[in-house]
């Protein structure tokens, strides 16, 4: 079915607005592929989220059944038009794959594809992949307006992504901080087990004031070891 204008621009509104209450950042991915691919009439579609050595560890599809991409073989690598949209975060429209220069073609048992739209994931100024569409249904190629609903798409993908990796940041840091009170807490242990037992013997009337001197200088170096500690 093909939408208009303001039904596109209405129903665009209304898939950012039910991104935005989605928490999982891997459901936000899956759901703004799918809505690219149904705003603009795309056959399908395709969201790659790059690792750190720059090769695509999550991919996410739409249009295509699991048999198929079981059949497809590995990931991309990022290559020819996905490289080319990371290495020059622009979005980028074809009316056929096939003729562009940089393509590098399909694997076996790839379904065929010619029209092209896609656009890079950012987030702080990072490309942190990218989502491209295939074969506009119902026309030779994408439009303008298929491009700007992409780029608002792409930004929601992008914040999704971003906010992951903060929260994992966030996760990361906590643990650090309770393995090192947790540290600190077995150290202390043994200088307060050596506070508590001089103050004991202290509140013992028979000690000798050499052996009343020796208990406090023990405190006083256990104090010492505990500051030294928490500093």
């Amino acid at each position: 079915m093909k939408l208009g204008t303001s039904d596109v621009q209405s129903r665009l509104l209304d898939a950012i607005l039910a991104l935005e209450s989605e928490h999982s950042p891997g459901i936000v991915l899956q759901r703004v592929v799918e809505f690219a691919a149904e705003l603009t009439s795309a056959q399908y579609g395709a969201l790659g989220i790059l690792g750190p050595g720059g090769q695509i560890q999550e991919f996410l599809t739409t249009g295509i059944s699991q048999a198929e991409r079981d059949a497809i073989g590995p990931l991309p690598k990022g290559l020819g038009l996905l490289g080319a949209l990371i290495e020059d975060p622009r979005p980028l429209r074809l009316d056929s794959i096939s003729r562009d220069p940089r393509s590098v073609g399909f694997p076996p048992n790839h379904p065929p594809m010619d029209s092209f739209l896609g656009a890079p994931v950012v987030a702080a100024g990072e490309v942190l992949g990218n989502i491209y569409l295939t074969n506009k249904q119902g026309a030779d190629e994408f439009t303008p307006a298929d491009e700007e609903v992409l780029r608002a798409l792409a930004k929601q993908a992008g914040a999704a992504v971003e906010n992951a990796r903060l929260y994992d940041a966030a996760q990361q840091a906590v643990r650090a901080r309770e393995e090192m009170l947790a540290v600190v807490s077995h150290d202390l242990r043994n200088p307060l087990n050596a506070v508590a037992m001089a103050v004991s013997l202290l509140q013992e009337s028979r000690l000798t004031e050499q052996q009343r001197a020796r208990q406090l200088e023990l405190i006083d170096r256990s104090a010492e070891r505990m500051t030294r500690l928490i500093e």
